[in-house]
């Protein structure tokens, strides 16, 4: 029997450590699932982090200007099934189609600068072929790697050429016919890669890309290709070129080539693309300039060859504020793409959310995963702390920002994506506990970023604010402190006095506040003065509450010679005085209820009470909230400042009861006329935290309650 449920738990066991290894696979699959999908996919290519910044025309020196024509004529293509249409749905015009989307006027275009240029390698044999090796030596650009992205190629090329306008045989045709004596990919030399937007980045702005080849032969060059990634073309529509390219086709899925007619012997000629932009994007793309028909000394033939490659550095007026392209926070060694999103960000990278103000005018909300298979791109944002930089580009400018703010919120709670008339970056998170049912965390946590001259005041301000939180609280502690001292030492005193043959009393000074008593010391007091056959005073004995000065005066000390003295008679602690307000209260004020606590209720030290002022009311008189000690002589204690009543003329108000367990209190709201009124508030300012002598004249009293301390 015993062998059998051993081999019954192992099999649980076993059954359970395969299960949770199941568990933990799926999650993990989950995850690289999701991360592939999500590199694969439309989103992730255009959500690439930017290049290098721009060069800014307004910090570099006077550039010089050149001319352009009026009107861009339209690209031609050299293929009938292409006939009026385009490679890529954002290209321009071609031969049949509408021209009409090329600008009229063009603002002429600045001559290419030299220290925007992308640097040319020189030719290198790759087993026979002539290549050109990339680099980036002097311009700290690198050469951009990463997956094809999704285009459609144009129509098949291999429908046969269609003759040009000109009567000459398509580009085709001339790259199959004979061909003349050609140079060699070394003998021609690209010299500059310019790009440049001509107008300040945002979408419909012009921009051109140049690119300036030199032909050291004596023979021209034949015809040149530009190379362009697909996906950066994405994100431009091509409105033509300078001079006419005499052909533009696709290479495979991931690029585009423009054929332009080749370089006379010895000449320097710029070939320019002039398109306009569809989206943010303003870093330039990597471009190849390829030989079409490149001589080969050692066999006599021709062929395609690759002399040059680079990535140029845009160079464009400064632009407008515009939505965020990528955030970064360097403390934490975060730097993420942005996106727009509706409400949930994509994986891996960060999302705007779409209405949210561009960046530097506004609230800019900025929202990211904590973790998962939904990407973690801000799993530590709950380590940055206020002063801590957070940088955000917007097409090509950086806007500099400094943590100012921290707040854990529900995760219902959205008012800090309300608008804001100073700029600002809000950045948000998942926090708190998992969900299971709701499959969502329990808080958020938001991140408040300014620039830094108000990040600076705002954080100065909030230190402020929880200085004086923090005085008010330890003020607050301070005088419950003392009060509980007082109490304790007054029960103290007293319960030493009931434990002698002949009792001892505390001397009070005359005219002095009385001190807390408790019920079982006056109650044995009572019973010490109570004669012989006379009825004994009420069980429990009675509430704690402050001695009126009168009873306090009436107490004997210890007389000269050392004789114990009587200890004062019951009469002394209900003999009327200041606390007597039986007379003011025989006035009532109606509609003034109090529903929280009830009437009998046990309570704790702190409590809340909340009541309401209904329709019976008079509107015009203020609230104010009295208590004390259910005991003779006790005086009314008030809040320090009146009751605030809300359009539904509910309010309510926190209190500290001191005192023992056992004590009783009475709540009581009264209306005060404006003499009273003035008279609570002065008493307030003068004298916090002490008791009333009496309420004042024209007091009318609402509803009572009385309360047991626990």
């Amino acid at each position: 029997m015993s062998s059998r449920l051993s081999r019954l738990l192992t099999g649980l066991l076993v059954a359970a450590g395969v299960g949770a290894v199941l568990v933990g696979l799926s999650v993990f699959g989950e995850a690289w699932q999701a991360s592939r999908a999500w590199a694969g996919s439309g989103e992730a290519q255009h959500a690439g982090l930017p290049a290098d910044a721009p060069l800014w025309l307004d910090d570099m020196p006077s550039p010089v200007a050149g001319a352009a024509p009026a009107a861009l004529p339209p690209l031609p293509s050299s293929s009938p099934a292409r006939h009026g249409e385009s490679p890529d749905p954002r290209s321009g015009p071609v031969p049949g189609g509408d021209v009409s989307a090329a600008p009229a006027d063009v603002p002429p275009t600045p001559a290419p600068v030299a220290h925007a240029s992308a640097p040319i390698a020189d030719a290198v044999d790759n087993g026979g072929a002539s290549r050109v090796v990339p680099t980036t030596q002097g311009s700290g650009l690198p050469v951009p790697t990463g997956p094809p992205v999704d285009a459609s190629p144009p129509a098949d090329l291999s429908v046969p050429p269609e003759p040009s306008p000109s009567g000459q045989p398509a580009p085709q045709a001339l790259l199959s016919a004979q061909s003349p004596a050609r140079p060699g990919a070394g003998e021609v030399e690209v010299a500059e890669i310019d790009f440049r937007f001509l107008d300040p980045p945002e979408p419909g702005a012009h921009a051109r890309l140049a690119v300036t080849v030199v032909n050291r032969a004596s023979v021209p060059t034949g015809l040149l290709g530009v190379v362009l990634p697909v996906r950066w073309l994405q994100d431009f529509r091509v409105l033509g070129a300078v001079p006419d390219a005499v052909d533009d086709r696709a290479e495979g899925d991931a690029e585009r080539r423009f054929v332009f007619a080749g370089v006379s012997p010895g000449e320097r000629q710029t070939f320019e693309l002039h398109v306009l932009a569809a989206a943010e994007e303003v870093d330039a793309p990597e471009v190849r300039v390829l030989l079409e028909d490149a001589g080969r000394a050692d066999v006599g033939t021709v062929g395609v060859a690759e002399i040059g490659r680079g990535r140029p550095r845009t160079v464009a007026p400064r632009p407008q504020p515009g939505p965020a392209r990528a955030v970064a926070i360097p403390k934490l060694g975060v730097r993420a793409a942005v996106i727009p999103v509706p409400w949930e960000p994509p994986a891996f990278v960060v999302g705007q959310v779409q209405g949210s103000a561009a960046v530097s005018e506004g609230n800019t909300v900025l929202i990211g995963h904590l973790g998962g298979p939904w990407g973690d791109v801000f799993a530590r944002l709950s380590q940055v702390r206020p002063g801590d930089e957070v940088v955000a580009t917007s097409r090509g400018l950086e806007y500099r920002f400094l943590v100012s703010e921290i707040a854990v919120r529900p995760y219902d709670d959205v008012t800090a994506t309300s608008p804001t008339a100073t700029p600002r970056l809000t950045l948000m998170t998942c926090t708190g506990q998992w969900n299971i049912l709701r499959q969502d965390y329990s808080h958020r946590l938001w991140i408040v970023a300014e620039p830094p001259e108000l990040a600076q005041l705002t954080i100065k301000a909030n230190a402020e604010r929880a200085a004086q939180a923090a005085r008010e609280a330890e003020a607050a502690a301070a005088e419950r402190d003392a009060h509980e001292a007082e109490v304790n030492a007054t029960a103290a005193a007293l319960a030493s006095s009931t434990n002698h043959v002949e009792p001892q009393t505390a001397t009070v000074p005359a005219g002095a506040a009385g001190p807390t008593v408790t019920p079982q010391a006056v109650a044995a007091s009572q019973a010490a003065a109570t004669p012989p056959g006379s009825a004994p005073a009420p069980p429990g004995g009675v509430p704690v509450g402050r001695l009126p000065a009168a009873a306090a005066a009436a107490t004997p000390t210890e007389p000269t010679g050392g004789a114990p003295a009587a200890v004062a008679s019951p009469a002394a602690f209900a003999s009327p005085g200041p606390g007597d307000d039986a007379d003011v209260l025989e006035q009532r004020a109606p509609g003034l209820l109090i529903d929280v606590p009830t009437d009998g209720a046990p309570v704790t030290t702190r409590l809340t009470v909340r009541g309401r002022r209904n329709a019976d009311a008079e509107p015009d008189r203020p609230l104010w909230l009295v208590v004390r000690a259910v005991m003779d002589g006790s005086r009314w204690y008030a809040l320090d400042r009146p009751l605030t009543v809300d359009q539904r003329g509910d309010w309510q108000a926190a209190l500290d009861l001191g005192g023992a367990a056992g004590i009783r209190h009475e709540l009581r709201v009264v209306t005060v006329d404006a003499p009273g009124d003035a008279a609570l508030r002065r008493h307030a300012a003068e004298h916090p935290g002490q008791p009333l002598d009496t309420l004042p004249q024209g007091t009318r009293a609402g509803a009572l309650v009385t309360v047991e301390r626990r």
